[in-house]
This record gives structure tokens, C-alpha cells and sequence, in this order.
């Protein structure tokens, strides 16, 4: 994500770019598990986890502190995920 100032005014606007990555299959259903723990089933759950775990991951090699703008797992969230049907987990996968 990029920050920048709009017409010198100190408006902060965020823009995103798409990066496309090749996982196995048991990474992507393991990422895509955590992620939907952490932050939901709703839009953009997968690019709030990958983001933080981007920054996570380059932090550690830059030595640089990450800051963390997670959302902890409730205990609700934690366990709708098991009531999902196998069906339905599919579903989620192909958006």
C-alpha cells in the first residue's frame, strides 16, 4: 500500500495493488482457515491476513518492527468456522 498527500492538503489516501502467488493446496486451505478466524467470512478477510502476513515476514528480514492491526479470533468466530460445511467452504474458496 501506498500513502500519499492529495493537492497538498495532508488528505492520506491508500492505494493497493494485486499480487498473485502460487500456493499448494494445503497452504492455501491453511491460510484461508486462519484467516477467516481472524478476521471473518466478509470481503477482504484474505487480503487483511496475506497483508499482515506480508509485512510480518518482512519485518523479520529487515529487522524493523511490524505493526500489528490484527483482530483476535473470538470465541464466536472460532467456532462458526466448524459449523461451515464442506459445500459451503468450497464455495468461499473460488471467490
Amino acid at each position: 500500500m501506498t500513502s500519499l498527500s492529495l493537492y497538498g492538503l495532508g488528505d492520506k489516501v491508500t492505494t493497493t495493488v494485486e499480487l498473485k502467488v502460487h500456493l499448494t493446496q494445503d497452504l492455501d486451505s491453511r491460510f484461508r482457515k486462519a484467516a477467516m478466524s481472524a478476521f471473518g467470512y466478509g470481503r477482504g478477510s484474505l487480503s487483511k491476513a496475506a497483508a499482515e502476513a506480508l509485512a510480518r515476514w518482512c519485518s523479520e528480514r529487515e529487522g524493523t518492527p511490524t505493526p500489528m492491526a490484527t483482530s483476535a479470533p473470538t470465541n464466536e468466530t472460532s467456532s462458526s468456522f466448524e459449523d461451515v460445511e464442506q459445500d459451503n467452504y468450497a464455495e468461499l474458496r473460488r471467490g
